[in-house]
């Protein structure tokens, strides 16, 4: 309204409102697999250790010498369908539990702090943050705001703690005279060709234009990464889900073979 271009500013946010949407669902689509494989290999155990374990466990009642992961799983199957309310229960609570412990001050902190140097999922979430904050950045730059306000709003925005306090250091800097690029370079936050495009727009006055391009390109990156992210997890999740299952057929089928290989001839 004070630069007189609502309608464009609307239609700039709206843009970046539905770029976001396509982030979040790159995300989503990158981590919705190993969650459904995760899923069904908790209720491909609790079947065969309820329903399968017993049926094991009598085939083998004359074996005397039960191995003791074998008995393990006897034990665990045993007190799962005596006690079953009990197990409930304390899913329940361990559910709560850990929702406030990961809520909890230090857990966030460690997150913030820690969440972009993580294997595989490191390098995704950094360009997402990056990508956000260069598309807010640029959609309220050619709202007309200022760079200051408009880094106030980027920052914050971000998705990332650490983004948000390094640019709250640059902005101080920045109103003591300092150029765009020089207070964030000085942050160490922010990548060299995120800062070399920065500089190019404020030399030519086409920032808006060139943040606008560098959250396409790390747009185009996260999608990208996201799609080999489910490529490379599908096939260790199939495998450690197989790895699960196998073990416990082997643990179940071993007293059989003693049993067998004790009968007489």
């Amino acid at each position: 309204e004070i630069g007189g271009m609502l309608d464009k500013t609307l239609l700039a946010m709206s843009n970046q409102l539905h770029k976001d949407k396509q982030l979040k669902d790159s995300i989503k689509s990158a981590t919705s697999y190993p969650k459904m494989v995760g899923g069904m290999a908790v209720v491909i155990c609790l079947a065969m250790i309820i329903f399968m374990v017993p049926m094991f466990k009598e085939m083998a009642a004359t074996v005397e010498d039960i191995n003791p992961i074998t008995q393990l799983i006897y034990n665990l199957s045993d007190s799962l369908r005596a006690h079953w309310y009990f197990y409930i229960v304390g899913v329940v609570i361990a559910i709560f539990a850990m929702r406030f412990i990961i809520k909890s001050p230090p857990v966030q902190n460690f997150w913030e702090n820690h969440k972009m140097k993580f294997p595989l999922i490191g390098e995704l979430l950094t360009k997402t943050v990056l990508a956000r904050f260069c598309r807010i950045f640029a959609t309220l730059l050619a709202g007309g705001v200022t760079a200051v306000k408009a880094l106030e709003t980027a920052g914050p925005t971000s998705g990332s703690k650490l983004v948000a306090n390094a640019v709250s250091n640059a902005i101080e800097q920045i109103e003591n005279g300092r150029t765009i690029h020089e207070a964030l370079d000085e942050t160490k936050m922010f990548p060299p060709m995120l800062i070399s495009m920065i500089a190019i727009g404020e030399e030519a006055g086409t920032l808006p234009t060139m943040l606008d391009k560098v959250a396409e390109f790390y747009e185009e990156d996260v999608t990208a990464i996201s799609k080999n992210l489910g490529t490379t997890l599908e096939p260790l999740m199939m495998a450690l889900l197989g790895v699960v299952v196998g073990f416990l057929l082997i643990a179940l089928y071993l007293p059989i073979f003693q049993a067998s290989t004790a009968m007489p001839s």
